[in-house]
């Protein structure tokens, strides 16, 4: 096992923070200008997701200026399973 393989198994059992998670956004809008979205032909078309995808760099940008003015918001408790029907925010 060489050094570089090393560093990339090193890298993959590295958890990040609450924090830095949350501090983290991924953008299409990051690319060459040889490698553009692929146009939508119509709103069921796949790619029309990719430009709804690509105008939300503002919400995300703001997202981070609100982290920055009022503070990060403190992480939902893991208390129990999510999303479940049987379950009430009462009886948690």
């Amino acid at each position: 096992m060489n050094l570089a393989s090393t560093l990339h198994w090193a890298a993959m059992v590295l958890w990040l923070t609450y924090e830095e998670c949350m501090l983290m956004y991924f953008t299409l809008n990051h690319h060459p200008s040889s490698v553009s979205l692929i146009e939508a032909t119509s709103i069921h078309d796949d790619n029309s997701l990719n430009y709804i995808r690509a105008s939300v760099d503002l919400a995300k940008k703001c997202r981070l200026l609100a982290y920055k003015l009022f503070g990060m918001q403190k992480p939902l408790p893991d208390i129990g399973p999510r999303n479940v029907t049987e379950l009430t925010c009462e009886q948690l």
